[in-house]
Order: structure tokens, then C-alpha cells, then sequence
């Protein structure tokens, strides 16, 4: 019983939230989901001497800094700095950095995260931030991060059933897959990704993709997971053709990683997982049911229909979406989510600093994910 019932506590708890933005009952968090944990002295002095290095301005100072709630690979940081520019009058500027944690839940090379940025900087229709610096030097600050510069908006999932959403919610949800579209479409050939990122063979990408992933969950291994060997099987006996040509894939494009307000979406964030391979792996990863929450599952955030997300996609990306491709993508999704969760428990069981923060979504979404799993290969009912 434990895994029918678990998935539905998980995905209830989103859907009182939900309900709760929609009603006018709960407000989004403040400042873009920060928790409030103020650097030390020592941090801000040294974020401070490098950011007025990087920004050619001398008399930069820190005016605050605190760290955003979330995140399994690095550590986030809003740092807000004044300065005098050169005309002599005040400038204030909001800033974000990213930073390599001693612990994270998955391994990801920041230079590949900081390249993807600055490709899709230049893409139509795909709004990122602007990057600032990447520094490896861990002496720096601290620890290897890069800066970029801070957008306006929220990124909570539940946030845009709430009020303050009504009049453009299927417009943000529209633009969300008309953007993914983009990010498929754009020419990556000849803008340096090549230096920090594979560009593997089409027929090749699947079978990368699955084994990676693979081997994550035997790096990080826990007990036998039968259904999720089975789903790897089931992969592996029935592989996807290959895409039309090789493209960016974001790794983890959801609502939830990007920033959005009334007016619509304002930067794609997170691009940690970032790599070249199949389109349709960022599609069926946005449609998963991970996301679908509220009073409506059978739509991504109780506003859009598969279908009519893919249309969006369609739309902008050039592409069709084979749907027994599709199909193979979105079992897939769950073998990839499995492995994430994985090395989250793994973390707790070999009693990292981290392990406590990772135990509870790990388990509790494992089951969930296993249980979708099943449904998509047709073992059980859904």
C-alpha cells in the first residue's frame, strides 16, 4: 500500500496549496522564495572586493545578502550592491550567485550551466539573465560560483492558481512551452558549447541518457528497486528513433524554474543539468506528472491539456512530437526523478551533513515516481 499511498499525500499537499493560492488564502512567498540566512562578515567583505573587480566599480558595497530556500546542486545567493557610476550618480543592482556546495544531491559542472546561460542569452524568445562572472577559485569567495543578474518574479509552483494570476495564468502557461519550443529550435553549433559539453550522435543520445542515469542509481544504491529495474528494461527493449537533429536540452524544464510575474515569464533559470541530446526528453519532462497539481492531474498545473501543451511546443520549436517517442521519454522522466531521489536517500542513509534535508522528498517521491512508472508501461490501471 505504501506506494498508492504516498504519491497522493505528496501531490495533495500541492494541491491545498493550490487551492489555497487560488482562493486568496495564501501569498507567494517574498523576495523570490529566499530564506533569510545572512552571509558572514568575512563572505560579504571578500563577495564584495571581487564584485567591484568584476564590475569595474571601486567603491561597490554590499548592501545585503541572503540565501533562496531549495535548490540540490548549489547554493543561491541574492546579494544587492550600490556603487557610483561614472556619470557620478547612484547605482543599485541586484545580483545572483551560484555556488558550488561542499555536498549536493547531483554532480553538475558549473562552467556547462554558466555556457548554457550565455548561449540562450542570444536565442529569440528564450529570456535568461545576464551573466556577470564565473570564477573557479575557490579562494575567492569561498567556493567556485558565477554571478548574474537578479530578474523579477516568482518561481512558486502553486503561486500562479493564486489571485494575483487570474487574468494570465494560461498565457504564462502558453509561453512556458512556446519558449521550451525555442530552446529546441536554437542553433547551438559554433557558440563554444562544444568546449564544455558532448555533442553525442543522434542514434546515441538514448542510450547515453539512460545509462547515465543508470548508473547514478547503482553509484547510490539503497536496496533493490525492482520496478525501477524493470522500467530500464522496458527502455532498453524498445528504444526511441533518433531526433531530427541534436539540440540544447534544459534537464529540468518545469514551473519551478522560472520566474514569472502577471506580465508573463521573465528568465529560465536552473540550468544545471543542461546538456545536447533530444528534445523531446525537455518535453516530457515539462509534462510530467510531477507537476500536475491542484484540482485538475490530468493538466500540467490544473490550466493546460497535454495536447495542448505540445501544440505550444510544436508551434515554436519546428518540430512534431512522435508520440511513441514521447511515450518512451516520459518513462524515462521517472527513471531520471528515481535516480535524483535516489542520491538524495543515499545521503541520508551514509549520514551526510545534507542527508537530513534530502530524506524526506526522496522517499516520499521515490514511491510516487514507481508507481507512475507502472502506469505508464501499462502494468497496472491508472
Amino acid at each position: 500500500m505504501l506506494v498508492s499511498v504516498i504519491p497522493e499525500r505528496a501531490v495533495e499537499s500541492y494541491a491545498r496549496r493550490g487551492v489555497q493560492y487560488r482562493e486568496g488564502r495564501r501569498k507567494p512567498p517574498e523576495k523570490n522564495d529566499k530564506e533569510e540566512k545572512v552571509l558572514s562578515d568575512l563572505a560579504v567583505e571578500r563577495v564584495q572586493t571581487y564584485l567591484s573587480k568584476a564590475l569595474a566599480a571601486a567603491d561597490l558595497r554590499v548592501l545585503s545578502a541572503s540565501q533562496f530556500a531549495g535548490g540540490i546542486s548549489r547554493d543561491t545567493w541574492g546579494v544587492d550592491v550600490a556603487w557610483t557610476g561614472e556619470d557620478g550618480l547612484p547605482v543599485e543592482r541586484g545580483l545572483v550567485l551560484r555556488l558550488d556546495p561542499p555536498i549536493s544531491l547531483i554532480k553538475s559542472r558549473r562552467n556547462v550551466e554558466y555556457a548554457m546561460y550565455q548561449v540562450c542569452r542570444d536565442v529569440p524568445g528564450v529570456p535568461v539573465p545576464l551573466m556577470i562572472c564565473n570564477e573557479d577559485d575557490p579562494e575567492q569567495i569561498g567556493a567556485p560560483f558565477f554571478a548574474m543578474e537578479k530578474l523579477k518574479g516568482v518561481t512558486s509552483p502553486p503561486a500562479i492558481l493564486g489571485p494575483e494570476f487570474e487574468a494570465s495564468r494560461q498565457a504564462i502557461m502558453k509561453q512556458m512551452f512556446e519558449i521550451l519550443g525555442a530552446i529546441a529550435a536554437a542553433r547551438h553549433e559554433g557558440k563554444g558549447l562544444a568546449d564544455v559539453v558532448s555533442t553525442p550522435a543522434p542514434g546515441d543520445i538514448w542510450d547515453t541518457e539512460l545509462s547515465h542515469w543508470e548508473r547514478i542509481i547503482a553509484d547510490n544504491h539503497i536496496g533493490h528497486q525492482p520496478i525501477t529495474r524493470a522500467a530500464i528494461r522496458y527502455l532498453r527493449r524498445s528504444p526511441p528513433p533518433p531526433p531530427p537533429r541534436v539540440t540544447i536540452v534544459h534537464g529540468d524544464y518545469r514551473i519551478g524554474n522560472f520566474l514569472f510575474t502577471p506580465e508573463g515569464i521573465n528568465g529560465i533559470l536552473d540550468w544545471e543539468l543542461a546538456h545536447l541530446g533530444d528534445p523531446l526528453e525537455d518535453l516530457a519532462w515539462a509534462l510530467a506528472k510531477n507537476w500536475r497539481y491542484g484540482h485538475d492531474r490530468s493538466r500540467v498545473a490544473s490550466l493546460i491539456t497535454p495536447e495542448q501543451a505540445i501544440e505550444y511546443w510544436e508551434s515554436t520549436s519546428g518540430y512534431k512530437a512522435d508520440r511513441a517517442a514521447l511515450h518512451w521519454w516520459t518513462v524515462f522522466t521517472h527513471v531520471k526523478c528515481v535516480a535524483l531521489w535516489t542520491t538524495g536517500a543515499h545521503e541520508f542513509m551514509a549520514g551526510t551533513p545534507r542527508g537530513a534535508m534530502h530524506a524526506f522528498p526522496s522517499w516520499l517521491f521515490m514511491n510516487a515516481q514507481e508507481l507512475w512508472m507502472i502506469e505508464e508501461i501499462g502494468a497496472i490501471e491508472q
